[in-house]
């Protein structure tokens, strides 16, 4: 054999050996992607869940709490010391959130989620603050029953003013946290066949059948019971979009408002998805831009998303 021929074999050794490790590397660098990532998500699934047991937790908790305020045998700073403790556990929970985020246990969609269940905690905390507000306000009123007549009119007038201020604070807050909130919108174009296909961009000729989704976030203040969504479509220049069919007007800080089309719901204060389909109005055509969807109940605007045409 010749020195030609031995070396031509030694190089093709070499290139095979070099292929099969880039092989072999590759293959070990996607199963390692791969089990990488599902690690990841069975934490976020895990931290997701754990999250979850730990804010009921403290939901039911907050509702215990009804009993010691009720506690003659407890006196009133026990009463608000109890209170601000179960408020700083509502802010460590907003912290924990925060830091699975940062650290990639938890997905930016479970954080919102588990977001929303904490702000609808504040509620209890309301509540139960301006119950307190109140006891505070009737000790402070025993307590000028002993000063001279002049002293306690002019301190219950005082206390009266006090109060109203108090309650209607009280009241605010809570009709606040009552609001519900549409969020997670998404937008579909829907075949002949009834299929339903996700888009964030449409083109023109794709709009004659459009639905929209969203996601109605779990408020345990608001009330249950039938809904009205009053759903406005905006072209590119703001104008909405009405169809004679579908439109409408309604009541938006004392005056009439015009709608796209109305949406009626069964709230029963969990997370609801909720989806409207709007067929293209005869003899209208969509212009090219950004449109934007705006969501009112109850005289709220409760949440706003958008899609685009091109």
């Amino acid at each position: 054999m010749t020195a030609e021929k031995a070396k031509g074999m030694n190089t093709g050794r070499i290139i095979s050996i070099v292929v099969g490790a880039l092989l072999i590397g590759g293959v070990a660098f996607f199963a390692y992607k791969y089990y990488n990532e599902k690690s990841k998500n069975e934490d976020q699934v895990e931290s997701m869940d754990g999250m979850t047991a730990e804010i009921e937790d403290l939901e039911n908790n907050l509702e215990d709490y009804q009993t010691d305020l009720e506690n003659a045998d407890l006196d009133l700073e026990e009463k608000e010391r109890l209170l601000a403790e179960k408020e700083q556990l509502l802010v460590d929970k907003q912290k924990r959130i925060d830091e699975l985020v940062r650290s990639n246990k938890l997905s930016r969609a479970q954080a919102e989620t588990l977001r929303g269940k904490v702000e609808q905690l504040e509620y209890y905390i309301k509540k139960y603050q301006g119950e307190i507000a109140e006891l505070r306000a009737e000790l402070d009123e025993v307590t000028e029953e002993n000063a001279t007549l002049k002293g306690q009119v002019g301190n219950m007038r005082g206390e009266v003013r006090d109060l109203k201020r108090a309650k209607e604070t009280s009241d605010f807050k809570l009709e606040t946290a009552a609001i519900l909130n549409a969020h997670s919108f998404s937008y579909f174009r829907v075949k002949s066949s009834g299929k339903a296909i996700e888009e964030t961009r449409f083109r023109r000729g794709q709009m004659d059948n459009f639905r929209i989704c969203m996601e109605i976030n779990q408020n345990l203040a608001a009330e249950a019971g039938a809904r009205d969504l009053f759903v406005q479509i905006k072209d590119p220049a703001g104008k909405i979009i009405k169809d004679t069919k579908k439109s409408g007007y309604f009541t938006y800080e004392e005056q009439d408002v015009a709608y796209t089309l109305k949406k009626g719901i069964d709230y029963d204060r969990t997370t609801k998805s909720v989806c409207v389909d709007f067929d293209q109005p005869e003899g209208y055509d969509y212009q090219k831009g950004n449109h934007s969807v705006i969501v009112y109940c109850d005289g709220y605007d409760i949440g706003q998303g958008k899609f685009e045409v091109k």
